[in-house]
């Protein structure tokens, strides 16, 4: 028995001394592991605000050009109301030659009616004259 007795005590005192390897097995891979998980932390953390960073830039980036497109619309359409008001204008002085040209193309015809008339009457008179002489060498 005291033979059975040193055995199971070597036995558990082989299996005490393997539970504390494994105990401090366990304990290093935890402080592994913690460290690992610091480690990921930090790299992730740092990539977040690499990220983050980058992002910022972006985002600045794009409101400085919707900024100056802004800008650009804004005197784009100063541009095309100027231009607006000019086309009004020369719609308007257009539309007023129009009138003035049909105005004085109705003036015209009537001058040439009248003139026509007149070269008529003329003529007439002329012939009117010529009879008138021819009468008057008859009677002398």
């Amino acid at each position: 028995m005291a033979t059975m007795d040193a055995q199971h005590s070597s036995e558990v005192e082989g299996m005490e001394e393997a539970h504390k390897k494994i105990l401090s097995r366990l304990a290093d891979m935890s402080m592994e592991a913690t460290g690992l998980s610091r480690a990921v932390k930090r790299s992730t953390h740092v990539a977040v605000e690499k990220a983050v960073g980058e992002m910022v830039e972006v985002l600045q980036q794009e409101k400085h050009k919707r900024k100056e497109a802004e800008m650009k619309m804004k005197k784009y359409r100063t541009r095309v109301e100027e231009w607006e008001i000019a086309l009004n204008d020369a719609n308007e002085r257009a539309s007023e030659t129009t009138r003035r040209h049909e105005k004085l193309r109705v003036k015209q015809d009537k001058l040439k009616e009248v003139l026509k008339r007149a070269k008529t009457r003329i003529s007439k008179l002329e012939t009117d004259r010529e009879s008138l002489r021819g009468t008057l060498k008859k009677i002398k």
